[in-house]
């Protein structure tokens, strides 16, 4: 199981962005400093130089260095958010969830699937690809509107055995005067793991990532 880091490689990485921001701000403000303090040393006491100038790159410099704090601020909130999703993921781990989506992971040879339609059709078809997107089953599907849940035995059209791993699945479903529907797809599957690559934690069913914003229910096992 692959553990998500508090504080995310995103992060980090935008976090070294801003130290380098910090860095080259204050090599500037050193270098206006020296320019400001050479001109004031030289300049002509009867025509003294216009102090509203570098009060202008003061302000520059101030409103620059307020950005940067902002971001810094906003990288700690990254990170947190990050550490958050972390825990929660972790708790997923051993209970079966369904999630939204076409992604459907085989696991020891089954994986179970939902579709709903958004009405009656005359006919559906569930079909299912394989991850280069070559057709290996199609399933005949029930036709009444609501959610149907489906489980697939893993064999191609032809009776073979497939590997585990990630499939699509879609559902091709059309009314009595032809028209094609809307329909939604979903997995169901045993959390058996997390990731975090990067950008957030997911959850993982065998091979496939599942996010956690595309979780709509989640079951404990059954005590024996």
């Amino acid at each position: 199981m692959d553990l998500p880091l508090i504080g995310s490689t995103a992060a980090t990485a935008s976090s070294g962005v801003t130290a380098k921001s910090e860095a080259s701000l204050a090599d500037s403000f050193d270098t206006f400093l020296t320019l400001l303090t050479t001109q004031l040393r030289y300049q002509d006491p009867l025509e003294p130089m216009d102090s509203s100038e570098f009060t202008n790159q003061l302000v520059q410099f101030t409103e620059v260095e307020q950005s940067i704090s902002t971001n810094k601020q906003l990288e700690q909130l990254i990170g947190m958010q990050g550490a958050n999703q972390a825990v929660a993921a972790l708790g997923y781990i051993g209970n079966t969830i369904e999630a939204t989506g076409n992604q459907l992971p085989l696991v020891g040879g089954q994986a179970e699937f939902t579709y709903t339609l958004p009405e009656n059709a005359a006919n559906a078809k569930v079909l299912i690809l394989n991850s280069a997107g070559q057709l290996v089953q199609t399933i005949d599907g029930n036709t009444t509107a609501g959610k149907h849940k489906m489980t697939w035995d893993g064999k191609s059209s032809g009776g073979v055995q497939l590997p585990d791993g990630a499939y699509v699945i879609a559902v091709s479903a059309l009314t009595a005067d032809q028209k094609a529907l809307d329909v939604k797809t979903g997995v169901v599957g045993k959390v058996t793991g997390t990731q975090n690559d990067g950008t957030g934690a997911f959850l993982t069913i065998g091979s496939v990532p599942i996010s956690l914003d595309k979780v709509v229910s989640v079951s404990k096992p059954s005590e024996s």
